[in-house]
């Protein structure tokens, strides 16, 4: 379980928006492949994405015609060759960059009239598009080994980057692993 960030987007604040599974297979003692997928989860408002933030007041009455307004539902598939440092017997360190596909909708906006007099109040409607990219992901995690090292709990930061979208997502969280 974890959540995201896009600079540039309004998220609100949730702790777990981003729910993902990742099977990891190790290559040899330095190194491990990890084939993960995560996906977006909805927030409060039925939204399970990142909407655009409102700009300065004043501008914002000036929405262009095809502007992206969210990102929604958008699910993640990572491929990622780490290497292992272990610190000790139950700690152990991963870097990886690899990888990502990304699926999802986008809201553009296709209509939008203002009000030039008080209450300046705006009209808009949206439509969702399909959109896939093909990227690069990278991960930073540390795990620590319980119950004979079947068990790890750590955390991760990670970064994915796809030519064609907005923006760079940055991600972090809690993960629990087990080794069998």
């Amino acid at each position: 379980m974890g959540s995201f960030y896009i600079p540039g987007r309004a998220h609100g604040w949730s702790t777990f928006r981003q729910a993902g599974a990742t099977y990891e297979r190790t290559v040899n003692k330095e190194w491990c492949l990890s084939l993960g997928y995560h996906q977006w989860i909805a927030r409060d408002d039925g939204l399970n994405g990142a909407s655009v933030e409102e700009p300065v007041f004043t501008q914002y009455y000036n929405i262009p015609v095809g502007a992206l307004r969210a990102q929604v539902g958008h699910k993640m598939i990572d491929l990622l060759p780490a290497y292992r440092l272990v610190l000790s017997r139950h700690d152990i360190l991963k870097a990886g960059v690899g990888v990502s596909y990304c699926w999802g909708l986008n809201a553009y906006v296709n209509w939008f009239s203002r009000n030039p007099n008080f209450p300046y109040d705006y009209q808009m409607t949206t439509a969702l598009r399909k959109v896939s990219y093909w990227g690069a992901g990278t991960r930073l995690s540390y795990d620590h080994l319980f119950f004979k090292e079947v068990l790890a709990i750590g955390v991760g930061i990670g970064a994915r980057y796809y030519p064609g979208k907005p923006a760079v997502q940055y991600d972090y969280g809690l993960h629990i692993g087990f080794n069998f």
